[in-house]
């Protein structure tokens, strides 16, 4: 036995009582379980009676900070109540109140104090933020987004078209990444703070909708505007700073989504397990199949990845707030792909029944197409990657060869935290990373489990490796418009960044677990993912069991 359970999350009030509010999602006698959430996909509608229960519980009140009146203290928290709602329909959970964290986080890092208080009582009163950033045309390219504020008489106005915007059609404002200045470069933008019902007709038009085969009912659609006035107090922080604000704010907003969509992949296995635990096959148990065993283990060593690395990166907003931006873009560049690749297996296991659209199965096809879906909300995997490559060289020279434990206190899940400082994010590390180097001490320690010793040792392999490798790349390596090696030594970093994760949260509780943990992250030049031995597939499924133990009996 381990003194701690490998992924058991301690659930905070909140999230307990919005959980039994929700109630069973697979529950079928509960009138807002499986069965109304199908029907209101099947519809491409959001759910209205989720919704209705998240108005009561007041659940905007989770993105505001304590000090304006709402709820928000540590991001562990925050993520804790999210993942309730997105394990109970994805749909709901990023529908509801997402783009409205992600707009108000604008806000929170550089808003005026009346701004700060006009927004959090919007939320706290229910209401509804979107975030206007992108546009077809530019994609992840903020610094080519052509939405513009310009001179007019005496005044500004916003002219152009912001399109797939979640909430554009319902929300009582709206978070504009808008262009202030004709000149190239990084401090060309800035967000506006737009309330349509304020704007004279038709100064701010809702476009039509845009459909979608995951997220059916998430309402997307973009937003026109037709010389809109904007006055000197809409302007959020300091003009021309725009872009830097936003990839301060994403770094707070990629790490508490990336922790809300493992809720996903909580719920997939919870669907597939209850299908194998009452299913026969040639002629025994199909939970006594080594393969089907093999497969849940290997999802639930995903899922604990998974939780695990947002853990971390939520605690290093707190105490390592100047290494943020690494943190949280590798959170979620790995976790939308984990996520994705443990549901994919599942799918696997539940064979023909992922493709049934109702009855006890019929959440699980929803959720293979809903995690498509999810992995491009807020930000891509290539958005994300493009966040830490002009980093990488520099990383490589001042910390990647550092055998300093980083502090112990970024593994303490639940531990205390100190008082989240937006104004102490920052958009590049500097070369500082106390994470990934723990690798290289931990490859030093005598290995008590010679398979863990193994694995630990390539670990920092690799890490010496991405050294050699990254040290004298060119600016030219570290750009956008950078080769597919570039990119490709980001996704090695993020690698060995979620192995130290696991290995500082969990090496001393269970060192065959952990090995398990490790082994389902590929390593270049070394292995691709494994799939758990058979040790550890039994270690793991223990932990499964004590995790969902009322799914076995259906």
């Amino acid at each position: 036995m381990t003194t701690e359970t490998m992924g058991t999350e301690a659930v905070g009030t909140r999230a307990a009582e919005l959980r039994t509010r929700l109630g069973d999602l697979l529950d079928s006698a509960n009138p807002l379980g499986h069965a109304a959430v199908l029907a209101a996909d099947e519809r491409a509608e959001m759910f209205a009676e989720g919704e209705r229960v998240l108005d009561e519980f007041g659940f905007n009140s989770e993105f505001v900070p304590a000090e304006l009146g709402g709820r928000l203290r540590r991001l562990d928290e925050l993520i804790d109540v999210l993942r309730a709602v997105y394990r109970h329909d994805p749909c709901l959970g990023a529908g509801y109140g997402v783009s409205s964290f992600i707009a108000a986080s604008t806000v929170w890092a550089v808003g005026s104090a009346e701004q700060r208080a006009d927004v959090a009582t919007l939320l706290v009163n229910n209401g509804k933020l979107a975030a206007a950033y992108n546009e077809l045309a530019h994609g992840n390219d903020l610094p080519g987004c052509e939405v513009a504020v310009t001179p007019n008489g005496h005044g500004r106005v916003l002219n152009g078209r912001k399109e797939v915007i979640t909430n554009a059609a319902r929300a009582d404002a709206l978070v504009v990444f808008a262009r202030t200045s004709p000149k190239p470069g990084s401090r060309s933008h800035t967000p506006v703070l737009v309330n349509p019902a304020a704007a004279p007709s038709p100064a701010v038009v809702a476009l039509p909708r845009y459909r979608t085969d995951g997220l059916r009912g998430l309402p997307l659609a973009g937003v026109e505007f037709r010389d809109c006035p904007v006055a000197d107090d809409q302007l959020i922080g300091e003009p021309g700073h725009g872009l830097e604000t936003a990839l301060r704010s994403f770094q707070v907003t990629r790490v508490v989504l990336s922790g809300m969509t493992t809720g996903l992949l909580d719920t997939a296995l919870r669907v597939a397990l209850r299908h194998v635990s009452s299913r026969s096959l040639y002629g025994g148990a199909a939970m006594d199949l080594p393969w089907v065993r093999a497969q849940l283990a290997a999802a639930y060593a995903d899922l604990v990845v998974c939780e695990t690395v947002v853990d971390v990166a939520a605690r290093a907003v707190h105490l390592i707030p100047a290494e943020a931006s690494l943190h949280a873009a590798s959170a979620k560049y790995l976790v939308s792909g984990l996520v994705s690749r443990a549901v994919g297996g599942l799918a696997g296991v539940l064979g023909a029944h992922s493709y049934v659209r109702d009855g006890a199965t019929g959440m699980f096809q929803k959720l293979v197409r809903d995690v498509k879906s999810a992995a491009i909300v807020h930000a891509s995997r290539v958005a994300c990657q493009q966040a830490i490559l002009p980093q990488l060289a520099l990383l490589a020279r001042r910390s990647w060869h550092d055998t300093m434990p980083p502090a112990p206190e970024l593994f303490r899940s639940g531990a205390e935290l100190p008082h989240l400082r937006w104004d102490r994010l920052s958009v590049s590390a500097k070369g500082l990373d106390r994470l990934s180097p723990l690798v290289l001490r931990e490859a030093d320690r005598d290995q008590g489990d010679g398979r863990l010793g193994r694995v630990v040792a390539d670990f920092a392999d690799e890490l010496r490796n991405l050294a050699e490798e990254c040290v004298d790349l060119s600016v030219g390596q570290l750009q956008p418009s950078a080769g597919p090696r570039s990119y490709e030594l980001v996704s090695r970093f993020v690698t060995v960044s979620a192995g130290a994760a696991c290995l500082g949260r969990w090496r001393d509780q269970d060192p065959v677990a952990v090995a398990a943990l490790l082994t389902r992250l590929p390593l270049n030049g070394k292995r691709r993912c494994a799939t758990p031995a058979p040790e550890q597939t039994e270690r793991l499924l223990a932990q499964l069991w004590q995790r969902y133990p009322s799914d076995l009996s259906h």
